[in-house]
Formats: structure tokens, C-alpha cells, sequence
């Protein structure tokens, strides 16, 4: 796909991490752009960025990897099985961590769970309304079981949910999970613009001793890698790097 589109913009970032890139799209005819056959034979990794239906009947050999990216292809659906987390064992030591966002839809549920787990959690976000809204015991959206939980994590062990607006709390935090939102464009696409902002501001009270920071966002292929970048350009290459995906269906 040619176009202003989630797979052109995946060739670009693929393009600056050095990958020699060969496009093609069932319904767009550009000069650069090769047929479909001449791809699959041509390519060790293909990207299907568009739900065409003439992409169902491609070919791959076996030794290619194939990553359908709007699900295109007729395949079977993984089964995936998801068990609830565990409390902290009495020989585990609890984690410090900070959730970049962590009065939003994916960090406050998160911010209480790991709470709860025994871990000692500092919220950070700058909408302050909202934190003081949350200090008073008010969950600030619908979420099932969330009032509840915040209920019990103000009640029985306020000494592990730390609310607060100051980056600088992320120093003497083990794991920085980022949760903000990313915008997106007219074509879907998530804006890099934010996250690149966020972690200019963590930056300076990041430790470079093997810290973790998780990008939990909603982000492009590429992402992880150009962060450790940056990081490692301004000597903090003692920070690693990691993507989890969201996990939670809105409330």
C-alpha cells in the first residue's frame, strides 16, 4: 500500500532500520511497486498492511515469516488462555513501579492490580483533578470492580498506591510502565509525537543501572528500538527497553 496508510509508514521505519523494502498492492500501480509473485519469491519477511481480498490466495513458502497485520489471510486463530495474576509469595520481594498515565483507562486498573499483587505502585499523571479525585475515593470511569478495588487499596494498604504528578518519582522505581494514549491521524495512525515527548520527560530521572521502561501504548512496529536508541545516544544505555500490549478491554 502506497498510500499515507499504517503500511506505508511501516516501509519507512523498516527503510531506517536498514531493511530493503519491495512493495506491492493489489488495487495501486506505481513504477516502484512490484507484483504480488515476484514479492512472496523475492522476500524473507512479508508485511500484509492492507485487507485486501486478493492477498487471501497468496502462497508463502514455509520458510518466510508472515505477519498479517489486519488479519487478511484466512488462518486459524491462536487460543490463547489467560489466568489470573498471584499475590506476592512471602519470599518474593515486592517491585517498586511507576505507571506513566496511571490515572487513565489502562493505568489506574493497572496501578491497583499491581497494588494489590503486594507491589508498591506510584501513579504518575498530570492531570491532577483527577488524581484528587481518586485520592478521595472516586473511580474516575466505568470499569467493573474497579470502585471496589480502589475502595480496598485506600483502605487496607494505602502505603502501596502512591498518587502524584511528579515525574521525578520514577527514579527510585525498578519498572516504568508507559500507558499514555497515542492520538491517532486521519488514517488511524498512532502518533510517535507523544511518546517521543513522554519519554523526554522521564529522561532525566531515569537511572542507568537496569532500570526497565515497558511502552504499553498502542505504537508502530519499530518503537522499542528507536527509544533504547535515544536512550543509549544520551547515556542511558543501562535502561532496557520492552513492548507489552495492552491487555484490557475498557471498562
Amino acid at each position: 500500500d502506497g498510500c499515507q496508510s499504517l503500511a506505508f509508514k511501516l516501509r519507512r521505519l523498516l527503510s531506517w532500520e536498514g531493511a530493503e523494502v519491495r512493495c506491492t498492492d493489489a488495487h495501486l500501480h506505481r513504477e516502484d511497486f512490484v507484483d504480488a509473485g515476484s514479492l512472496i519469491e523475492w522476500s524473507d519477511v512479508v508485511f500484509v498492511g492492507c485487507p485486501h481480498e486478493g492477498y487471501k490466495d497468496l502462497a508463502f513458502r514455509d520458510t518466510q515469516l508472515v505477519f498479517d497485520c489486519w488479519g487478511a489471510l484466512d488462518h486459524t486463530q491462536p487460543t490463547v488462555n489467560i489466568e489470573p495474576g498471584q499475590p506476592l509469595r512471602g519470599d518474593e520481594a515486592p517491585l517498586k513501579v511507576a505507571i506513566i498515565g496511571g490515572a487513565g483507562h489502562v493505568g489506574l486498573p493497572l496501578s491497583l492490580v499491581l497494588a494489590d499483587c503486594g507491589h508498591h505502585v506510584f501513579s504518575v499523571d498530570v492531570d491532577r483533578a483527577k488524581l484528587d479525585s481518586i485520592r478521595a475515593g472516586k473511580f474516575p470511569f466505568l470499569e467493573a470492580g474497579g470502585p471496589e478495588l480502589l475502595t480496598r487499596c485506600l483502605k487496607e494498604f494505602p502505603e502501596r498506591l502512591t498518587l502524584t504528578d511528579q515525574y521525578s518519582s520514577v527514579r527510585e522505581c525498578d519498572i516504568i510502565i508507559v500507558t499514555i494514549g497515542t492520538p491517532v491521524d486521519e488514517h488511524l495512525n498512532p502518533c510517535f509525537s507523544v511518546i517521543e515527548a513522554c519519554v523526554k520527560s522521564l529522561r532525566p530521572h531515569l537511572r542507568n543501572d537496569g532500570q526497565t521502561l515497558v511502552l504499553r501504548s498502542t505504537l508502530f512496529p519499530g518503537t522499542s528500538a528507536r527509544v533504547g536508541a535515544a536512550l543509549e545516544k544520551g547515556g542511558l544505555g543501562g535502561v532496557g527497553v520492552s513492548f507489552c500490549p495492552e491487555r484490557i478491554a475498557q471498562g
